[in-house]
């Protein structure tokens, strides 16, 4: 990301997480019907974020460590199968007037890294809607349930839609296709 996107961006980061500080300690003692608003001072409301900024780095480091495993991991099976389908077997076969052909058996599996690229590629809005889907789903299990793994899952989906939004509204130009899946 260019430092000048990231310094013209930063009032609006710097909003949204004081709105949402005030919002999360709002709605909290308003379920016991306390006006919050009369008993905070402007630094308060201010630094009201800083409580949720921890479970977000530590959501965002465990998103990265995930996604660098869990990416190192498919690439490994990748080169496995690739080293696999070099040392097929070859196919001999002879013909009525005794010539052998030798042939390479075919390989029919790319990889799971291509056909993930592929679908990037060829579906962009298919994966926007199911990312909105599957992150608004694992937030109302979050709500319902109050368990920590659907509001990571949550996390996970709404950090792909982050991507995607600031690649089409912000015009974040990057010298590689958004979608690819190579570390």
């Amino acid at each position: 990301m260019d430092l000048k996107r990231l310094v013209a961006i930063s009032p609006l980061i710097g909003s949204f997480l004081v709105f949402m500080g005030f919002f999360k300690l709002y709605y909290f003692y308003g379920h016991w019907d306390i006006n919050i608003i009369s008993y905070l001072d402007f630094s308060e409301i201010i630094l009201s974020f800083l409580n949720d900024l921890n479970v977000l780095v530590f959501f965002t480091l465990l998103l990265l460590f995930q996604g660098v495993v869990g990416i190192g991991t498919v690439m490994t099976i990748d080169r496995h199968i690739a080293k696999q389908q070099s040392q097929t077997p070859v196919i001999t076969t002879t013909s009525e007037s005794g010539e052998t052909t030798t042939v390479q058996a075919p390989t029919n599996f790319p990889g799971i890294m291509p056909l993930l690229d592929e679908v990037c590629e060829n579906h962009p809005g298919k994966i926007t809607i199911a990312c909105f889907v599957l992150s608004l789903i694992f937030t109302i299990l979050f709500l319902c349930c109050n368990y920590l793994t659907f509001l990571y899952l949550a996390f996970a989906f709404l950090f792909n839609l982050y991507l995607t939004f600031s690649k089409n509204s912000l015009e974040l130009k990057t010298t590689k296709p958004f979608c690819k899946f190579h570390l």
